[in-house]
């Protein structure tokens, strides 16, 4: 039987696409935030000029870094008349109702206060009986989320106890 050659037809070249398999995710991993969303953190909260109106100019740049006592994102800030430590995190009242215990055993006068949040707190006293400074702090929570507030200034307490209002009003709108 004789061979014959068969000649196949020239394959058509089609550019392959690339379909994206859509991931699966856990309910133990974070989702991803949407593309050019940006997580605010305690610094993100305030502008520096808010800052500097309330306690003086800056002393360097703020810097953020984890919280070690209570977890989260803490922001410190230097300025002419206060150490001001900016906390955010989350866990609600049970993390917020640790946070006034530690305050309550450093001997502050811890108080309720309203207009910031679901619920909050403040303290407000002398550093030291036999320093110059004045402590102040107001922790309040919003949902799942709490923010804490601490100064040690040179101010006198009506003073500070006015700014760090002002500084959770601040704070309390931006979260």
């Amino acid at each position: 039987m004789p061979l014959t050659a068969t000649v196949a037809p020239t394959p058509t070249v089609v550019p392959a696409t690339f379909t994206p398999v859509p991931k699966t995710t856990s309910t133990t991993e974070p989702t991803a935030e949407p593309p050019g969303a940006k997580k605010a953190g305690p610094c993100d909260l305030f502008k520096i000029s808010e800052i500097e109106t309330i306690f003086g100019a800056l002393d360097g740049e703020p810097e953020t870094q984890p919280n070690k006592q209570f977890g989260g994102t803490e922001c410190t800030i230097i300025a002419k008349h206060g150490l001001i430590n900016l906390v955010q995190l989350t866990g609600g009242t049970s993390k917020m109702n640790e946070m006034v215990a530690t305050l309550k055993k450093q001997g502050a006068p811890v108080l309720p206060i309203s207009g910031y949040g679901d619920q909050g707190f403040m303290a407000v006293a002398k550093a030291d009986p036999n320093a110059p400074g004045v402590l102040g702090a107001i922790i309040f929570t919003k949902g799942n989320k709490v923010f804490a507030l601490s100064v040690l200034g040179d101010i006198p307490e009506a003073t500070l106890s006015e700014n760090l209002k002002t500084m959770a009003a601040i704070a309390a709108k931006g979260m």
